[in-house]
């Protein structure tokens, strides 16, 4: 199975990308007559500063990788003249717009995928999207040509009732016969339908298996069977996750075709307690990147500025609820790949405490650090989404072995807020100060931060400054650890157990690098070189298991901070959702600076729009101990209720 991981080791550099291409191997040469001769860095003051090196490392890997997007450069320069160069970029933005392919089709002759009932493929279809990612990706003037044709914005959302309601109002109405599942879903597949075109969330949408799954909601309520808690809720899943009535990508041409047979854990307990499952929506390839941009089958815009990215990984997933284009929404964070979209986008998102949902069926990534959680308008929608999919799986010995989440977590609070002036007088706020004082703090975010703080002190809660050392070295540190499991993780891909099999090779060794040449985007590339670098014989102990001791400083940190406080707030990113194409490489892996930290801890961290009514909403993130994802979630609900931050549905 794709979720079932295999333990880090330590390999030879050179083993994965001699069977990639010509120009990855000789990239893997120059990795080790240049990169391993240990450059200076800069220090920063810690106790592993060779953990400083790796990111040194890192913009050498980049560097190198120059010559792979040279030569990508020529291979697409030398399509662009079959398609007439002096109006490629107008027809290749107008086939985009049109979320069709027929016109472009009867240019290039690119394959169709088969199409099953009434399942269609939203955005690029698989085989035009690889070209479509490597002109997209090769700079800013041809991403600024394709920009120009986009419309101005979303279709606004007017009063809407169904569109409007929260996820217990529809399970509510659903139950009681004031609405049918099926009205439910019709509407919802419309408002996808005239949001599509512009954000592009979605991969892969099945509108005739949406309509079965809301036929059998209200055959049951007609029959007078019990509902789920979750009964007749539109949600979106992340593309990593297994789905067994829809193809699974992972975002990445290696899998355009992958079929799963059975679903993952999360995805088949939303499916038993009746939620309908509309798609699955577009991410970084393999969660890898910060902006949803890495993805092979088109870039993710965001619902608020269709100029600005929606964040990543779980873009797609942030877009479609900020977009109402689902209600809920399943993502998978490992260094922020859940709260940093939540922020861009002006939704509420969680990352659970680590082994509180199942990672059965997730694709895995990072498999220590890998969380899936949930995405909504209000802390009260995530918090039954968690109550479904929260709780131990023997498929997954990592879960925890407690009972889950209870949906009565939260009407304590409620009454909390009723019967007392000042229902956080017993909470201690930490607020961590190296994140305030960072140079690269915007200003709106430090504004939005200090205004969360007075709204805090006035429900009574101690404000207290919490410090934490080691908070410059866990970039680095996660980045080693992430990149290095995935360099395992990823070695499976080969083209005999997953991957598309390249036909025309005379070795499996041939056969193994077509398939990675032509499947793995450049960031996959470069993050499996890092990782595969960071665990080569004689270096694991100088970057992989030096990183693991800075992630144990980490873990070590938050628990002294927890012994003077009972939360601890933070800004999501050091800057709000910034242009598309805006920021690469060392620039686009700082992004995470302030999401990691908990990642490493495994901590539940929630985050919160600070200024939901702006037109570029700011978020902060709520972190508490591990275990105690119910504390986070009520204090957060307490938060949207005093800030008026609860509904979130005209975010467009």
């Amino acid at each position: 199975m794709s979720c079932l991981t295999s333990r880090p080791t330590t390999v030879n550099s050179r083993l994965f990308f001699s069977r990639t291409s010509p120009v990855q191997g000789y990239v893997a040469s120059e990795v080790h007559s240049v990169l391993l001769q240990r450059p200076q860095a800069q220090r920063w003051s810690c106790r592993y500063p060779r953990v400083t090196e790796a990111l040194t490392g890192m913009r050498k890997v980049s560097a190198l990788c120059i010559g792979v997007r040279q030569w990508q450069r020529r291979r697409v320069h030398r399509v662009e003249k079959q398609l007439a160069p002096s109006d490629f970029a107008p027809k290749f933005s107008s086939w985009t717009d049109s979320c069709g392919t027929a016109q472009y089709r009867q240019r290039t002759r690119t394959r169709q995928l088969p199409v099953s009932r009434n399942r269609w493929w939203i955005g690029p279809k698989p085989a035009a999207a690889h070209f479509a990612s490597r002109i997209v990706c090769l700079g800013e003037s041809s991403s600024s040509k394709l920009r120009a044709t986009r419309a101005a914005s979303v279709p606004a959302l007017g009063p809407d009732p169904i569109l409007q309601a929260s996820a217990s109002e529809i399970v509510e109405k659903v139950q009681t016969g004031t609405w049918t599942a099926m009205q439910v879903v019709e509407r919802y597949l419309q408002r996808l339908q005239e949001t599509e075109p512009h954000i592009h969330a979605y991969i892969n949408v099945d509108e005739q298996f949406a309509r079965e799954q809301a036929a059998l909601i209200d055959q049951k309520r007609e029959r007078g069977e019990a509902l789920g808690l979750v009964a007749g809720v539109p949600i979106s899943i992340k593309d990593n996750l297994l789905t067994r009535a829809l193809p699974t990508t992972a975002g990445s041409l290696l899998l355009e075709n992958y079929q799963p047979a059975e679903d993952a854990t999360c995805v088949r307990r939303l499916r038993e307690q009746g939620a309908i499952i509309l798609g699955k929506t577009a991410l970084d390839e393999f969660g890898m990147g910060s902006s949803s941009e890495n993805c092979a089958f088109g870039v993710v815009r965001n619902p608020r500025d269709l100029t600005r990215v929606p964040g990543g990984s779980s873009g797609g997933s942030a877009a479609s609820v900020a977009a109402s284009s689902a209600l809920l929404s399943l993502g998978s964070d490992t260094g922020g790949s859940i709260r940093q979209p939540a922020a861009f986008c002006g939704v509420v998102g969680l990352k659970p405490s680590y082994g509180r949902v199942s990672r059965y069926g997730l694709i895995a990534y990072a498999s220590s650090l890998d969380t899936v959680g949930p995405i909504g308008r209000s802390v009260e929608d995530i918090t039954r989404c968690l109550a479904v999919i929260a709780g131990p799986d023997p498929h997954d010995l990592t879960t925890l072995a407690d009972t889950g989440i209870s949906l009565d977590a939260l009407p304590d609070i409620e009454e909390a807020l009723v019967e007392e002036r000042k229902p956080l007088a017993n909470i201690r706020l930490g607020v961590w100060t190296e994140a305030l004082e960072m140079p690269q703090l915007a200003s709106e975010a430090r504004l939005a931060l200090q205004e969360a703080i007075a709204t805090f002190s006035s429900l009574g809660a101690s404000v207290v400054p919490v410090s934490m050392p080691s908070f410059q070295a866990a970039c680095a540190a996660y980045y080693i650890l992430a990149s290095s499991e995935a360099s395992a993780n990823l070695a499976r891909y080969d083209g005999v157990r997953y991957g598309v099999r390249q036909d025309g090779a005379r070795t499996a060794a041939e056969m193994t690098r077509r398939v990675r040449t032509r499947g793995f985007g450049p960031e996959v590339k470069r993050r499996i070189m890092l990782g595969t670098f960071a665990l080569s014989a004689g270096y694991v102990d100088a970057y992989y298991r030096r990183a693991m001791q800075v992630r144990r400083l980490v873990a070590d940190d938050f628990w002294r901070a927890f012994q003077h406080c009972d939360f601890l707030l933070s800004p999501v990113s050091p800057t709000g959702a910034f242009a598309l194409g805006a920021k690469a490489g060392i620039d686009l892996y700082a992004e995470d600076v302030l999401t990691v930290p908990a990642s490493l801890a495994g901590l539940p961290a929630l985050t919160l729009p600070a200024n939901p009514s702006a037109r570029l909403p700011t978020g902060m993130q709520l972190i508490g101990r591990f275990g105690d994802d119910v504390g986070v979630l009520r204090l957060g609900r307490l938060y949207e209720r005093v800030a008026g931050a609860a509904s979130l549905a005209n975010a467009t």
